[in-house]
């Protein structure tokens, strides 16, 4: 009896359980089998892994390129084959935010706004762009939401929501401006299940809920310190990183209000100023620490899952965000960059359980460097899909790509092998490591491992 003879529901069940070289034998044996490993197998296959992938080209793919180039990315994670473009300079420096989805990149100048929409065809070039002048003050943080809105905070101490779609390119688009709050608006989120509710929290210590379409103060609520950051860890809670002794407050959205809730599970020791959420993994969130600690936690317990950490140098972390697959922090100096893998297993395509997570320390990340950053600026803001990671500096806007061909993207090699102790910040801050040429360590992109500093990389 052939597999194609079983009921589709029995079919789907064992086409379930295949991995993607069980799929592609399986494909050959004959057109029956084909057929349903085209319509079928690789369709299940790529939900499966839950790969956050916002290239445009790719998701209008057929599904048996999407598991290619899912699996593809994951190689060049594993033998970290990527390569590394400044894709936007600034003239002078500022703190700047980014947020992308499946169209656009979006950037903050200043009081300004750089949107450039990706090319159909090559995510890492842009089509065209458009900058215009968007507040009176620094643009503190942006939201851009799964509908396509964009919301923006700033030191002027409003809001604004922008109306992008259907206008010429050239013009300032359409905004509506909430006003109320006295000080700067630190920090915005709203969640995707309610476009009509918009969170706020400012330097004056309140909390807002806004109705997006009226503009109206919903409800206020006094926050214990001052914020650094604010996001929605699952569909009913709102975290906020703030100066105060619990450093993260925790509020669960109800009917009638916001209900603060107990966080002494979390076990913070210093202020949170990093936070993300992941809707492929529900029930969890990630923090970014002024101690340098980047923690994983579980929404349901409220319990640390796993924590990260640059044992070599552990900076404050300024900005986070991860996948099923992985979490990637930005630090407080010199434009580094630390990477690690979520997961148990190392090997990413023949796991018994691909989504299974780290349940202890374990010092199996790496750190990259960004070189030609000349102002030693902290990693402000940062963004990953699948394949890519967008960073925002003082002054330059940068990308990381390992959605690559092996032709096109760069294994980093061993430049110099060091025996005894490295001053990690001597080769950041003046360009030397052990008569490594200074110039050459400003201008490549280099990093080394967390369980081996004593061999640095460059790309």
């Amino acid at each position: 009896m052939l597999l194609i003879d079983f009921p589709l529901d029995i079919i789907l069940h064992i086409l379930d359980l295949l991995t993607f070289e069980d799929l592609v034998a399986l494909s050959q044996a004959d057109k029956g089998h084909y057929s349903i490993i085209q319509e079928h197998g690789y369709k299940l296959y790529y939900i499966k892994q839950k790969w956050k992938i916002l290239t445009k080209s790719i998701l209008s793919s057929d599904w048996r390129t999407k598991v290619k180039y899912g699996l593809r990315t994951l190689s060049n994670w594993e033998n970290k084959r990527f390569s590394t473009d400044v894709i936007a300079r600034q003239r002078q420096s500022y703190i700047p935010s980014l947020r992308f989805d499946t169209e656009r990149l979006v950037c903050t100048v200043g009081g300004d706004l750089d949107i450039r929409y990706f090319d159909s065809n090559d995510r890492t070039k842009f089509d065209h762009c458009r900058f215009f002048p968007a507040h009176a003050g620094d643009i503190v943080d942006i939201h851009l939401s799964s509908n396509g809105e964009l919301f923006t905070s700033s030191t002027d101490t409003t809001i604004k929501r922008w109306f992008l779609d259907g206008q010429e390119t050239s013009s300032i688009p359409k905004s509506m401006t909430y006003e109320g709050h006295d000080h700067c608006v630190q920090s915005i989120y709203q969640f995707n299940h309610h476009p009509r509710t918009l969170y706020s929290a400012g330097v004056d210590g309140n909390m807002y809920v806004w109705d997006t379409e009226t503009s109206e103060v919903l409800t206020s609520l006094r926050l214990p310190g001052r914020p650094r950051v604010m996001r929605g860890i699952s569909n009913d809670i709102i975290a906020i990183g703030n100066r105060s002794e619990e450093h993260l407050s925790l509020y669960k959205v109800t009917p009638s209000g916001l209900v603060h809730l107990d966080n002494k599970e979390l076990n913070h020791k210093s202020t949170v100023y990093a936070l993300a959420s992941n809707e492929h993994l529900a029930h969890t969130f990630v923090t970014g620490t002024f101690d340098g600690s980047t923690a994983l936690f579980d929404t349901r317990s409220m319990e640390r899952v796993a924590s990260y950490s640059d044992r070599i140098d552990a900076c404050s972390v300024y900005s986070v965000d991860y996948d099923n697959y992985h979490i990637v922090s930005g630090t407080a100096m010199h434009g580094m960059i630390c990477l690690w893998d979520i997961r148990h297993a190392n090997n990413f395509t023949n796991s018994p359980n691909p989504g299974s997570l780290k349940r202890k320390r374990v010092a199996d990340g790496w750190t990259v460097y960004l070189g030609r950053n000349q102002s030693s600026s902290p990693i402000y803001s940062l963004q990953l899909d699948h394949s890519k990671i967008y960073v925002a500096l003082a002054n330059q806007t940068w990308i990381m790509n390992f959605g690559g061909k092996t032709s096109e993207s760069k294994r980093i090699e061993r430049i110099k092998h060091i025996t005894g102790r490295v001053n990690r910040r001597s080769w950041r801050n003046r360009g030397v490591m052990a008569g490594t040429n200074a110039t050459k360590m400003k201008e490549s992109t280099l990093f080394y491992l967390h369980d081996n500093w004593s061999e640095l990389y460059e790309l």
